[in-house]
């Protein structure tokens, strides 16, 4: 550039400038997750997770990390990752070339799925998912390590620690790993080399591989299937003998649920409906250990009602005060008015509608809920609560969460205990009901209990919440200079977390505790055996 020339100004401007904050949604943007994905299900059914979805991965990954330490790979977890992810990838074409046509969705399923749609003659090495370890690291690599299949790196392996991830022996997780490989022994997968080297897989060397290994086979090798019963089930030196024990019982429970309705498995919501139920029925079983499972189950259930009136209001009014936003915020009593306003609707509770008015007393409203709906059947009268159109449904919803409720000491200790579970940010089903009475006996207006609600467990929680993850910027809305500011992310649904409806549906079929009849699912006489050991009978 000649001297005294001027230069052209920079469009983008300075090139060391970055954004101090990163806009992003948050997926729970009132923390009421927190209670059941941290606190609870780790105690209901521990080292079971929601997407650990398939019994025979647990023996397909122990045999992998034993190949490993027996062909004495480089010993570090970043080495034994990649050796896993690449051969996560060759099981997932071998489950999608399953000559059973079970259409089984294995870890990597889309990648799979683009590899296989032309049925080239041969595969090209890959990778499973985008992540270390595959689905080893993500899905199954903890709860193994929880069941007492594997010691963890630096885990002490004498007075040594181990460098890398090993199966623990001797006992059944090697017997596990061993069953598997076994199982694979005579595919060319194997006796052709291929597991180990880089070249690339002819296709039907992978339809080979699945005929013994794919996730439907299982049922042809009882004594892995065994083996995957004692891990979930039996104690051993390597797990806590009460986490054994709250497994094994949870599965019980939740096979007895399905023996009676068949929709237990197919979602959280249904399997709560069936938990709640069959707790306020006459039990169909006796005994302590049965009734302490359906007690913990069932107060989680309603805890997790109780947290869907914070959703009602959230989606509901959060969109309706957004929409009143003209850009400077809504102040204090502009917000109070909008509430006053949306306090008064048409609600619908189960079959029928009543209409709410904002200066009507809440107690009235209650008793008008009891003496109209109660006794009757929760499940059905919360109906779907993703259905309801306004942001006053939510105190409805909670009074009728409340007035369902049992007397906490006349529900044994188990309710007591699992309902005063906290989480991180909103509080457990007994506290917040506490705090439910507390503000009733002021006998508020419904107006002032949507406001109440509104207040306490929504803006001031997704407040808190998101100044938490700053510089990550995911507020919906919040108070800057007096007046409650809204910003563009959506009032979108949260379910209150996931007690593994659909993992137990797929788990307990895997390893034969039900089998489908005539479009039912029928316990297996070691199904049956299992319930009645597990409650005594």
């Amino acid at each position: 550039m000649e001297i005294g020339a001027v230069s052209e100004p920079n469009p983008t401007g300075p090139q060391w400038i970055e954004r101090s904050s990163v806009f992003k949604t948050g997926g729970d943007p009132l923390g009421i997750q927190t209670i059941t994905q941290d606190r609870v299900i780790g105690r209901l059914l521990p080292g079971i997770l929601a997407l650990s979805e398939r019994a025979r991965y647990f023996s397909f990954y122990a045999y992998l990390l034993q190949r490993y330490e027996d062909l004495r790979r480089t010993p570090t977890n970043r080495a034994l990752q990649n050796y896993v992810r690449a051969r996560d990838y060759e099981y997932a074409l071998a489950v999608r070339l399953c000559p059973n046509h079970c259409g089984s969705s294995a870890v990597g399923a889309n990648n799979a799925s683009r590899a296989t749609a032309t049925h080239p003659a041969s595969y090209e090495r890959g990778i499973s998912v985008d992540s270390d370890g595959g689905g080893y690291g993500l899905y199954y690599g903890s709860p193994m390590t929880r069941l007492g299949i594997v010691a963890p790196a630096g885990t002490l392996l004498g007075e040594v620690p181990t460098p890398v991830d090993v199966v623990r022996r001797p006992g059944r997780a090697i017997a596990l790993a061993q069953a598997f490989g076994q199982a694979i022994a005579d595919t060319r997968y194997v006796t052709e080399g291929f597991i180990d080297n880089d070249e690339p897989i002819p296709e039907d060397v992978l339809v080979d591989y699945a005929s013994k290994a794919c996730l439907c086979r299982l049922v042809d090798f009882p004594q892995e299937r065994d083996l995957l019963r004692q891990v979930l089930l039996e104690p051993d030196s390597s797990v806590d003998p009460a986490e054994v024990r709250a497994r094994r019982e949870g599965i019980a429970l939740f096979l007895d649920l399905l023996s009676r309705d068949k929709d237990v498995g197919t979602s959280d919501e249904d399997l709560r409906r069936a938990t709640w139920r069959a707790f306020v029925e006459t039990p169909r079983i006796t005994g302590a250990a049965y009734t302490r499972t359906l007690s913990r189950w069932a107060v989680v259930a309603a805890g997790h009602w109780a947290q869907m009136a914070l959703m009602i209001v959230w989606r509901n009014a959060g969109p309706a005060l957004l929409n009143r936003d003209t850009g400077a915020g809504l102040t204090h009593e502009e917000l109070a008015s909008a509430i006053n306003e949306l306090a008064s609707a048409k609600v619908r509770v189960g079959e029928s509608e009543i209409d709410v008015h904002a200066g009507r007393l809440t107690r009235d409203l209650d008793e008008e809920l009891r003496l109209g709906f109660l006794p009757a059947d929760l499940p059905s009268l919360v109906g779907d609560p993703r259905a309801a159109t306004s942001a006053v449904a939510g105190i409805c919803h909670m009074l009728l969460v409340r007035a369902a409720l049992p007397e906490a000491e006349a529900s044994g200790p188990d309710w007591g205990e699992f309902g005063r579970i906290d989480g991180e940010w909103q509080p457990g089903l007994i506290r917040m009901m506490a705090l439910f009475d507390l503000h009733l006996a002021d006998n508020p207006t419904v107006a002032e209990s949507l406001a109440w609600l509104l207040n306490h467990f929504v803006i001031r929680t997704h407040e808190r919440i998101a100044y938490s993850k700053l510089p990550e910027f995911t507020f919906r809305f919040r108070w800057e200079m007096g007046s409650l500011r809204f910003y563009g992310h959506p009032f979108s649904w949260t379910d209150p977390g996931n007690i593994r409806a659909r993992t137990l549906k797929s788990l307990t079929k895997d390893i034969e505790f039900w089998q489908p009849a005539d479009g039912q699912p029928v316990l297996t006489p070691d199904g049956v055996a299992l319930v009645a050991r597990a409650f005594g009978e």
